[in-house]
């Protein structure tokens, strides 16, 4: 599975802005919610929040991957919001981030929870691709962006 089979590009916000670590997370859900694969929000929240309190999901670099398994969800979805200001988000690094890649999977798909986790890290942790996704100024640019890191760095 890719991260482009997951994220469209209206999954992908850009200049946003968020008080907390909490209502970034929230919005993000709303976002994933509005795609239709989620079935029960509470529980998708719930997961992420439980996730967030074993360890924080802000990576390091600037950037964050809240994450979890569910049963409030019909299949695996991402979600993008790229910040206007860099938010606190109890990083590994101690630093705020710019951006928060939501991934929500299906309970029973460990194999390509893990997978997708790994190519959303590996993609993240470049500094050329991070700035230019904070460069972005459209979600399809944006989307584009995903699509071409992808295949440069992880064909199929």
């Amino acid at each position: 599975m890719r991260i482009t089979d997951i994220l469209s590009k209206d999954q992908i916000l850009l200049d946003s802005t968020f008080s907390s670590k909490e209502e970034a997370i929230r919005s993000l859900v709303v976002e994933a919610q509005k795609s239709g694969c989620i079935l029960d929000s509470t529980v998708v929240l719930s997961a992420i929040m439980e996730r967030e309190k074993i360890m924080s999901t802000g990576i390091g670099n600037g950037f964050a991957l809240p994450h979890c398994k569910t049963s409030g969800i019909e299949k695996t979805i991402g979600v993008v919001a790229v910040l206007q200001s860099p938010l606190e988000f109890d990083s590994l690094d101690n630093n705020p981030v710019t951006v928060i890649f939501l991934l929500l999977s299906t309970e029973n798909s460990v194999g390509n929870h893990l997978k997708l986790l790994s190519r959303i890290s590996k993609i993240m942790n470049s500094p050329s691709f991070r700035a230019k996704l904070i460069a972005t100024k459209n979600q399809q640019d944006a989307y584009t962006l995903f699509l071409e890191e992808e295949n440069e760095t992880m064909p199929i």
